[in-house]
């Protein structure tokens, strides 16, 4: 059974600005090398994220995030159907930028 957890902090500095920010940690569903391919080298991972919501207007918000994943290093060891096998270790980061306008009517 994989665990996930998370935690989040909302911090409101006036009306017009909000600052969030946030760690989270995700079990891999995939625990073992020889179930690994090359399009899914899933592994368990920690998350920081960041963001921020500006209020322009009584109907308008912008909102912006970042986040970053830290993979463990997965190992992998797939065998294809064929009899084909790859074999190695993948190191992996993912970067996410999000923008968004909420306009209110």
């Amino acid at each position: 059974m994989e665990r996930n957890n998370a935690f989040g902090l909302r911090f409101q500095s006036n009306p017009s600005w909000i600052f969030r920010g946030g760690l989270s940690y995700e079990e891999t569903p995939v625990p073992r090398a020889k179930f690994r391919s090359a399009r899914f080298a899933d592994s368990s991972h920690y998350g920081l994220n960041l963001g921020a919501s500006y209020s322009a207007f009584k109907h308008l918000t912008l909102d912006v995030g970042y986040a970053h994943n830290f993979f463990d290093n997965s190992k992998i060891n797939y065998t294809t159907s064929q009899g084909h096998n790859l074999k190695g270790e993948f190191q992996t980061e993912i970067d996410i930028f999000s923008a968004q306008m909420v306009l209110r009517f």
